[in-house]
């Protein structure tokens, strides 16, 4: 059985938008359009999980309605039996300091679960299964514990012992990839760090220009989920990745707009 499942990233959720007042109600509307579209595909497309690859929102920005409409959108989606995994970023970190450690995003109640926060710089495996409990695959992940993380997050992600595919999250600047000026160059990682680990797909935020990052390893970005200014990387359609992973063999995502703006 393939593993499927969808990957997003950066939504950058209560951005603090520039332009007219009418316009900036627009755009921090549409990112939350989008992060619910995100959420009805999954759900509606019986996913097994959702992959949120870092930067859910800006830490400091964070306003309580926003906060409850994300944490009830990750609910609505993991009482649909969709595993939800979310590593932190450098906007969103996990340390007991930051707001995504205040979430109450896991816990004792069942959909609870299904929801996995990577919010610390230690790895750890997930292994995820279907509807029967049949296992369907691995995910790991990682998170940024605080801002400014200097160190290969991608290098601390070993092999795994398993015939199941694996699927690495992790919220990083890819040394050389395309648009990588226009970001910020926390927890750098290189070619050798993803060849090292051998997994089937690399589900990666940070950067927002959506792209596979080298043609012989399956490392994708998939880009920020909602456009933010008029600069070429934040233009065109947003979305995220539709995947169908089985081990060993290619990865082919299916991009899927989500954005309204």
């Amino acid at each position: 059985m393939a593993f499927r499942f969808l990957h997003i990233a950066d939504l950058h959720l209560a951005t603090v938008f520039g332009g007219r007042p009418e316009t900036q109600a627009r755009l921090r509307e549409a990112v939350l359009e989008a992060f619910e579209a995100a959420i009805d595909l999954a759900t509606r497309e019986d996913l097994h999980a959702l992959l949120i690859a870092g930067d859910a929102f800006d830490d400091t920005d964070l306003s309580r309605s926003v906060e409850l409409r994300f944490r009830r959108g990750i609910q609505r989606c993991a009482e649909a039996g969709v595993h939800v995994l979310y590593c932190c970023g450098n906007h969103d970190p996990g340390g007991a300091a930051f707001r995504a450690a205040k979430l109450d995003l896991t816990g004792e109640a069942a959909w609870q679960a299904r929801v996995h926060l990577f919010a610390r710089g230690t790895p750890r495996a997930v292994t995820i299964t279907d509807g029967t409990g049949e296992e369907v695959g691995i995910v790991v992940g990682i998170g940024h514990s605080k801002v400014g993380v200097d160190v290969d997050l991608v290098a601390k992600l070993g092999p795994q012992d398993t015939k199941l595919p694996v699927v690495g999250l992790v919220h990083t600047q890819v040394v050389g990839v395309s648009a990588e000026d226009k970001h910020e160059v926390y927890a750098p990682s290189t070619k050798a760090s993803f060849q090292q680990a051998g997994y089937d797909y690399w589900a990666l935020g940070h950067v927002h220009r959506r792209q596979r990052v080298f043609d012989d390893l399956p490392v994708w970005y998939a880009g920020n989920l909602q456009g933010r200014n008029p600069k070429p990387s934040e233009g065109g359609p947003k979305g995220g990745l539709l995947v169908e992973l089985e081990a060993g063999l290619p990865a082919e995502p299916q991009f899927v707009g989500l954005a309204p703006v």
